[in-house]
């Protein structure tokens, strides 16, 4: 992992998992979701936080970390 992106996800203050395909299938079972992708843990239970289509059109880390940012603002407010 590198610097910037560990130093970020300390940062955010909320706990994070990384997991590989196989290993989510494993915890969570087939949610017949692309990857990459990332989800959430609300009292609902698992909810897709970022489509693999938006992570696909990233660009960079920065763009990453401005769309982690501005979902995780929006939970919150």
């Amino acid at each position: 992992m590198k610097d910037e992106w560990n130093v970020f996800i300390k940062q955010l203050g909320i706990p994070v998992r990384f997991l590989h395909r196989d290993e989510f299938v494993e915890n969570y079972g087939n949610m017949e979701q692309s990857f990459p992708c990332g989800y959430i843990e609300t009292e609902k239970g698992l909810e897709l936080f970022i489509s693999s289509e938006q992570m696909n059109k990233l660009n960079n880390l920065y763009e990453l970390k401005t769309l982690i940012r501005t979902k995780i603002n929006s939970i919150l407010d």
